[in-house]
């Protein structure tokens, strides 16, 4: 009786025993999942699948030490690094709230003062969600039946841009969606720069102080952004994808297994780092605007950006060939943002008489710099040669550039944002008056002459792969 009663007791040891094991294998497997009736309390987490994001409430560094917010950070680091802010316009204050769901299957951050605080403002809730951390960093809100998608933070962004992530302009109606900064360090309120994709269609990344820019990435060609001077393999992962119904969308591969981030910093700058497997700190990789001359139209109009050579690193302007500045005091004085303007007037613009006596408009090619914004793309032209054409044939036009992967790009306006570029594929054709490319060193004017033949023709077998 008593190795039976053993037994039994051994039995139900191993029952209890598997019991235990199995809850707790369902509750793992649960810890990425909140549903309908439940509460995420301040001190709780949910962690995603993968271990690698963590949902909860967080007071950032250096900021407010009452100021409570609920966010997804990465698990496990030494330091907090927060990928996403739900209330970040309202801090609440103590450790007493809870994140949980509303009657109508919002989320909401509920706290023993004032109203909940609406994380989410879906119209087709019903009353029966469920919250899942993807392993992407993805925040889910669902439809418990059928698992219908109804609000994810990736479209709902704050700081940061994570693999997996799309950043959209919607070109119809002129809105993109935007990355905004932190207000401070230790504020994640919404500060004064934000990113985004061009919504007027050029292609470009952009980064803005409130409605003016401050920075951008140039056009994409089918492989890079053809304005940013570095070449990190981080660069490699994105692409961006015009679709018929007037929306471009930009997207972020992961090129092996590193993580990476881009957060755009209170001060403006975006910031990519990446974390190696196996290890727990962060390995910048680059930082944009990467100096002085690539803030937006440092120099104004016309005129080109130039990085000191000395230890200052400092910045200073010079006019574009053929060109003087707007206000030669101002500009004497480093006030350069009035940029400059033509020395003299293109044989086009001239009355019937003055061009009898004006000598043909011509280009100059000029090398090292970034091409200019506001480009527009003209579809009709298939090689150098007929872009320099449609470029001369048009009064207004003051530059082209044919580029491979784009084809060939004209300026009808004046030249905005040029600065020193270290790549020299890229070369901008600047349509001057006869007379100024006659007073030109002998080396610019046979560049000027040849521009019409030998570049040319290389850049067609460029573009045809030859």
């Amino acid at each position: 009786m008593a190795c039976r009663i053993r037994g039994i007791r051994s039995i139900s040891a191993v029952f209890i025993l598997f019991s235990f094991l199995h809850l707790a294998c369902e509750l793992s497997e649960a810890a990425d999942t909140l549903i309908q009736g439940e509460s995420l309390r301040d001190g709780e987490t949910l962690i995603s699948s993968n271990q690698v994001f963590e949902l909860g409430f967080f007071t950032p560094a250096g900021g407010n030490s009452s100021a409570r917010y609920v966010g997804i950070w990465y698990y496990g680091l030494p330091s907090l690094t927060v990928v996403w802010v739900g209330n970040r316009n309202h801090p609440i204050s103590g450790n007493s709230s809870r994140l949980t769901f509303a009657d109508d299957g919002n989320l909401v951050i509920a706290s023993g003062a004032g109203d909940p605080i609406r994380i989410t403002n879906s119209s087709a809730a019903t009353g029966n969600s469920t919250l899942q951390l993807a392993h992407s960093g993805n925040l889910f809100l669902n439809t418990s039946v059928g698992d219908t998608v109804l609000w994810q933070w990736f479209d709902h962004p704050t700081d940061t841009f994570l693999p997996g992530m799309k950043l959209t302009a919607d070109l119809n109606n002129r809105r993109s969606l935007l990355l905004r900064s932190w207000k401070t360090a230790g504020d994640p309120a919404e500060g004064e720069y934000s990113l985004g994709l061009d919504p007027e269609g050029s292609g470009q990344v952009f980064i803005w102080r409130g409605e003016t820019p401050h920075w951008r990435s140039g056009q994409w060609n089918g492989r890079i952004f053809i304005g940013v001077n570095v070449r990190p393999l981080s660069l490699y992962g994105f692409n961006l994808i015009p679709n018929d119904e007037g929306t471009m969308v930009l997207t972020f591969t992961e090129y092996n297994s590193s993580l990476f981030r881009f957060v755009l910093k209170p001060e403006g700058r975006l910031n990519v780092s990446h974390l190696v497997n196996g290890t727990k700190y962060w390995t910048p990789a680059f930082s944009l605007p990467s100096s002085e001359c690539e803030f937006y139209n440092k120099c104004g109009n016309n005129a080109q950006c130039v990085l000191s050579t000395d230890a200052s690193g400092g910045a200073a302007c010079e006019c574009l060939r053929g060109f003087r500045p707007l206000a030669e005091a101002e500009w004497a004085a480093g006030n350069w943002t009035g940029g400059c303007v033509r020395r003299t007037p293109l044989r086009c613009g001239l009355n019937a008489t003055e061009q009898e006596a004006a000598a043909e408009d011509g280009f100059t090619a000029v090398n090292g710099l970034n091409l200019p914004d506001f480009s527009t793309w003209e579809r009709s032209s298939t090689e150098a040669s007929s872009c320099a054409d449609i470029c001369l044939s048009n009064c207004s036009c003051t530059a082209y550039a044919f580029v491979n992967q784009l084809g060939c790009l004209v300026w009808s306006t004046p030249l905005a944002d040029i600065h020193q570029f270290t790549s020299t594929q890229y070369v901008l054709y600047l349509k001057l008056a006869g007379s100024e490319l006659h007073q030109l060193p002998h080396s610019f004017s046979s560049i000027w002459i040849r521009t019409r033949l030998i570049p040319t023709w290389g850049a067609v077998k460029s573009y045809l792969g030859g």
